[in-house]
């Protein structure tokens, strides 16, 4: 993992930020099924099944088998803006560019921790082919929040000070993109004997 900020006082209680920050993964699980249908690339870089081939190993069901070669990497933008209290109000802005792929979002064989993934990579002898969008890649994030001492009440003293003084409004808003979409079909359409 690795990151960088540069941060700038513009004065009036206002600082702004810039960063980037990164990481990788290696040798991270990877789950599938090695008893598919073998498949190729064919002269145009498209992955196709072996036509008229079978399971790799006919005799048996499905291998639900783990190994460590996945690979993740991220890397991110990030922007913010900061009005420090003062004159009864607090301000911060922060936005996120992000860009997380990997090819094994995790989960256990058989599901998947989030509900855009599959439970099983597609081709076991082939994680490069897997290689794409995180399930949990959210590429853009916007939060805002804010206070606003509430102005009745500041001069109060003894027992009205109590109830009307120090009153403050605040609040939180969060913009994200979506999550990546997955299609997935509950039968075999392409002949791989998995759905």
């Amino acid at each position: 993992q690795w990151h960088v900020n540069v941060e700038r006082d513009f004065g009036h209680n206002l600082v702004g930020e810039i960063g980037y920050l990164g990481s990788q993964g290696h040798n991270l699980p990877f789950y599938g099924d090695p008893n598919t249908t073998p498949s190729f690339y064919d002269e145009n870089g498209v992955k196709r099944l072996v036509p008229g081939a079978g399971l790799r190993y006919p005799s048996w069901g499905r291998i639900r088998t783990r190994i460590n070669v996945a690979r993740s990497s991220y890397h991110g933008m990030t922007l913010s803006l900061n009005k420090r209290f003062s004159d009864g109000w607090q301000l911060q802005a922060s936005y996120t560019l992000g860009d997380s792929k990997d090819n094994w979002s995790g989960g256990q064989i058989g599901g998947s921790d989030f509900d855009n993934g599959a439970g099983s990579a597609s081709d076991w002898f082939d994680p490069e082919y897997e290689y794409g969008p995180s399930s949990f890649d959210v590429r853009h994030n916007f939060v805002v929040n804010g206070i606003y001492m509430l102005p009745f009440g500041r001069e109060s003293t003894g027992v009205k000070a109590f109830f009307v003084k120090g009153w403050q409004v605040g609040g939180v808003m969060q913009f994200s993109s979506g999550l990546p979409f997955t299609a997935l079909l509950g039968y075999d359409q392409v002949g791989d004997r998995q759905s």
